[in-house]
Formats: structure tokens, sequence, C-alpha cells
């Protein structure tokens, strides 16, 4: 692991980062004007090849943006966890964190999470640590924990499951007290849930998750509430060897399940599956979105969006709403900070109906899951495909990024900017580097109108390969 530091750029002050950018904000006079980009960094690493940011959080106060990916490192090292801390005000780089797995192969980081301190950086994906004698990678889920402030690594996790093969990471969770850090993905055909103590590293309990003896599981996101449950949603094959939707809750400190609800839409043959889940700020409800998915292409005419509620202590189905298009899935979600509403954007259209596809996104009533408004994104050229949301701290914004193909820039990074309320489209914002650009994730400032957008960008013609880049903006009122 290495770690390269900044100088006095890693202690900073957080309110005056905080002044400096209210006065920011205040100086902008373009009158209805929203989401102006205050800064944009691309970390390129040493082989000058691939670099893929795939995960993003920011720090309590705000002051600082996290992103991790992979990165090629040196020809002996391959590819590596890179973790880069970003000043939030002006993208000046604090520190950045390498972890190079325990025999130099493909490692590589897929989520990550901040302490409620701000403390500590947690970063998780996968760890090769071997090969089978056919040549296939054999790997762990890896997690790590990082000082914030230095990027110090303070600890190192690696699951290995009982069949010894292969295991990925693929979405984190800190708990609200910050004493516990959960990850999820999967193991040798299950769905996976593992615990660690955020300070010291140490397994608290591991639960995997397979209905059948035959197909597989697969738990690709994670949330925790402040009642102390873990959930999890993903999929699980089911009837036919097709997949059903799967949500599960556990308690947090043993990792008993607490229920499982598992739905599956009205095709029998199809596979269904859910790939966001978030819980409402009081804890009382869990929602999920995916898609009913026809056989064949992922985002054929038969595919639905679909959004699911359920009661957070029993798993008891609230409501279940589809999105009214054609070739649609659910990619993201959010509730609101209120728990009024939760936002759910995906695919809408596909590439055999119309020739592409179009970011959708819809406000639900987070009690009845009526839709209160379902707005459209079409760039205009091609393929719009959303991969983030977020809600500001107030409320009042709706945010969505993706990948939208541009005019003779390939694919850009769009990010476009709701009212909460109306839905009224207020802003898009594109950032095009050379070649194609892929933004994998959002966040907001936890105090200020500032949103930030990681993923990767650049062209194998241009530079050798893709490089992390971020963006940061301020939204202005």
């Amino acid at each position: 692991m290495t770690v390269k530091p900044h100088g006095s750029q890693a202690i900073r002050r957080p309110l005056l980062c905080l002044f400096v950018i209210a006065t920011l904000v205040a100086g902008v006079t373009a009158p209805g004007s929203a989401a102006l980009t205050v800064w944009a960094r691309q970390y390129n690493g040493p082989a000058n090849t691939s670099d893929e940011a795939r995960a993003m959080a920011i720090s309590p106060l705000g002051t600082t943006v996290f992103v991790a990916g992979g990165s090629w490192g040196t020809p002996a090292n391959g590819y590596d966890y890179v973790t880069v801390a970003y000043d939030s005000l002006n993208g000046n780089e604090l520190w950045t964190a390498r972890y190079d797995g325990p025999i130099h192969s493909m490692d590589q980081a897929r989520a990550m999470g901040v302490s409620p301190s701000g403390n500590r950086v947690y970063v998780t994906g996968e760890v090769v640590t071997g090969f089978t004698s056919g040549g296939y990678p054999l790997t762990d889920a890896g997690t790590i924990a990082y000082d914030a402030i230095t990027g110090k690594q303070l600890w190192v996790a690696l699951y290995d499951g009982p069949e010894h093969s292969a295991e990925e990471a693929v979405a984190l969770a800190v708990g609200p007290e910050g004493r516990r850090v959960y990850v999820s993905g999967f193991s040798y055909g299950h769905a996976i849930v593992v615990a660690y103590d955020a300070r010291t590293g140490k397994r608290l309990w591991a639960m995997r998750y397979q209905e059948g003896t035959t197909g597989s599981s697969f738990a690709g996101a994670l949330a925790a509430d402040a009642a102390g449950r873990v959930y999890a949603a993903g999929y699980d094959d089911g009837v036919l060897g097709y997949s059903d939707l799967l949500a599960i809750a556990l308690d947090g400190k043993t990792g008993a399940l607490l229920w499982e609800a598992r739905h599956h839409g009205e095709v029998l043959a199809s596979y269904d599956r859910a790939t966001a889940i978030a819980v409402d700020p009081a804890g009382s409800r869990a929602f999920v979105t995916g898609g009913d998915l026809a056989p064949g292409d992922q985002l054929g005419p038969d595919a639905d969006m679909v959004t699911i509620a359920y009661d957070a202590s029993s798993g008891a189905q609230k409501w279940v709403s589809h999105a009214p298009e054609p070739g649609s899935e659910g990619r993201a979600l959010v509730a609101s900070p209120d728990g009024l509403s939760v936002y759910a954007t995906g695919t809408f259209g596909s590439f055999v109906v119309g020739g592409g596809q179009n970011y959708g996104t819809v406000a639900y009533d987070a009690a009845t899951g009526i839709a209160k408004w379902i707005r459209e994104y079409d760039g205009g050229i091609g393929r719009d495909e959303p991969t983030a949301i977020a809600v500001a701290p107030t409320g009042g914004r709706v945010y969505v990024t993706g990948e939208s193909d541009g005019f003779q820039t390939g694919s850009d990074y769009a990010t476009v900017v709701y009212n909460a309320a109306s839905g009224l489209q207020l802003a898009v914002r594109r950032y095009a580097a050379p070649g194609l650009d892929r933004p994998t994730a959002i966040g907001v400032h936890p105090l200020l109108p500032g949103v930030y957008v990681t993923g990767w960008v650049g062209t194998a013609e241009v530079d050798g390969g893709y490089n992390y880049g971020t963006v940061g903006y301020v939204d202005v009122p």
C-alpha cells in the first residue's frame, strides 16, 4: 500500500471552507442558472493506462470528496485499489492510497463509505489471491480502512468463503453509530453480507444466502438504519432457473435473518433483480428498484422498471409500482430527507425499440407508491444511461447523473437537476473529456449546495487508457 499525502492540505478548517463556498455561491450572478462547474480533476496512475473510479463518499462536514476504484500500477503490481481524497472546495488532491493485493494481480475497489465521525474511510471490492489449475482467478472480498485525514492504511480484511473460490464485495454501508462496517456481494453462488468491527477490522459475522441448492444469488445493494438493521437486495435464482428480485433484512449485531422478500414479475420466464436499496430516515420503510426482465436482452421490450416498498421491521410489502415505459430498468434510488418521497431513476426505452435509451426518473409518494412526477432526459444524440441519483440535504433538488452520447465527443457525463416537488428540469451539466466518459457515482455536500460526480474519462487513442474523472459543481438556487 502506497500513500501520497499532499502537505498541509491534509489538515483544513472546515468552517473556512464552508464560508468560501458560500461566498462563491453568493457571487454568482447568472439568474436562473444552476449546477455551475467549479472544478474538474483527473487521476492518471503510474502505468498511464486504465484507471476507473467506481465509488464516491463525502465527509460528514462536506470538506472532503473521496473516490475509489481500480488503477494499473507498475508491471510488477498489476491492477490495484486506488483511493483519492480531494478538497471539496477547489479539487486539490489531498492524498492518494494504493492497495496491491497479496499476489500483485487484478484488485478492484467497488464501493466505499465514511464513518459518521469523518475520521475513517472504508473501501471494498475484490482481491485476487490465487489461480486455479485452469488459470482462473481466485478472489476474496477485500475491505480496507484508511485514516480520512492522512490516507494511512489502518486495516485490511479479506473474506474467503468455504469453497475458496470467487468472492467479491460490490456494496458497503457504515452503521449509523459507526461501530460496524457492512459489505455485500457474492461468494460462489451465494449472496453474502459480512460485518466488521469498524475500529479493528475483525470480522463479526458473515451471512451467506441461497434459497436452493442450484443457481446463484447476489446481493448488489446494501443499506443500514439507526435501529440496527442491515438491508441487502439483489436476486436469487427461482423457478426453472429464472431469477427473483430479492430483499433481505438482517440484525446488524448478529447477522440473523429478520425477513426476506421475493418479487417475480408477471412473466414466469423472466430475470428479475434489484439494483439499489434505500431506507427512509425514520427507518420505517425500505425501498428497492430494479427490473422485471424478460429472457434475452436485459432491456428488451418486455422489461419493466419496478420499485417496491417494504415495511422495514416485518418485510411486509407496502406497494409495487412499475414505470409506464417499455424496455426500462431501475438503476438507482434515494429517499427524501423528510421521508415523504422516494426517487428512482433508470433506463427508459431500449436498443431494440427506437434505437436508444433515455434517463427515466420517477418521484413516488413513499407511503402509497403513487407517482408524483415522471421525467425523461434525452440528450438528443443517441444513448443516455443513468447510473446514480442523489437528493439535496434540504430536499429541494434531485440530481441524476449518467452517460450520455455527445456530439463529436463520444459519451459524456450528463448531470440533470430537477425540482424535487414538481419535477421541473432546472439544469443539465455535461462534462466531456476526449473520448468515452462514464460517471459511476454522485454525492452532495451535506451543508451547502455542492454536487460531485466521479467515474472514468478518456480513450486509449488519447492517453493510453482511462483516467478517474471527478467534477465538482455549485448548484445555485
